[in-house]
């Protein structure tokens, strides 16, 4: 069993809004497989993978050409979120890769250096490949040792999933100004490349 280590997600997502009740109801009562293939190829639809190149660092940045992990929140605006840190200040070309192994460049719209979140547009009408978004979820739902899986660019791997098992939950306090946030501890082994995926 991997060591414990905390995610690197901006949000819990429902597992029901993408897949329907019933396909995820007789995952989640398999104990031996709680991700079919149905379900998890399902919401593979809903990752992305970044590709971002930043030729000319600014403020704290670095020049560098990295990899990430983000997910479709709007389909028809073509809004994707990733975390903060997949994204930065200085001028920096985006490329998302979607499921169907196409491409479609990418802008970052907003980010948030307190909640290390960040949104990312494209624009639909640039790709023939038909954008679904999640159905975002609730955190306060789970509980520790509840099953859980992420999709992103694990190590490299695009679209690979990896389970885990929710191992602690603790709500991080308003210091400073920040907004409260509930950091939830899991056994997935820290993986290059999968910042920004859901958790499921």
């Amino acid at each position: 069993m991997p060591s414990p280590s905390s995610t690197s997600t901006p949000a819990v997502a429902d597992v029901d809004a993408v897949v329907g009740s019933s396909a995820s109801s007789s995952s989640s009562s398999s104990s031996s497989n709680p991700w079919p293939p149905e379900v998890v190829r399902a919401l593979k639809k809903t990752v992305v993978n970044i590709d971002l190149a930043t030729p000319v660092a600014l403020v704290d940045d670095k020049r560098t050409a990295a990899t990430g992990t983000g997910f479709v929140v709007d389909a028809a605006r073509g809004l994707v979120v990733t975390n903060r840190h997949i994204s930065t200040v200085s001028p920096t070309v985006y490329q998302v890769r979607f499921n169907d192994g196409s491409f479609a460049p990418a802008r970052c719209v907003y980010y948030d250096v307190a909640q290390d979140f960040a949104v990312l547009k494209v624009d639909p009408n640039e790709t023939t490949y038909e954008l679904t978004a999640v159905e975002l979820g609730s955190a306060e739902t789970l509980r520790v040792g509840d099953p859980v899986l992420i999709i992103g660019n694990n190590e490299g791997y695009v679209f690979s999933a990896i389970e885990g098992v929710v191992s602690d939950l603790r709500a991080l306090s308003d210091t400073a100004g920040v907004r409260p946030s509930l950091d939830i501890e899991t056994t997935f082994d820290s993986s290059s490349g999968s910042s920004g995926s859901p958790v499921w």
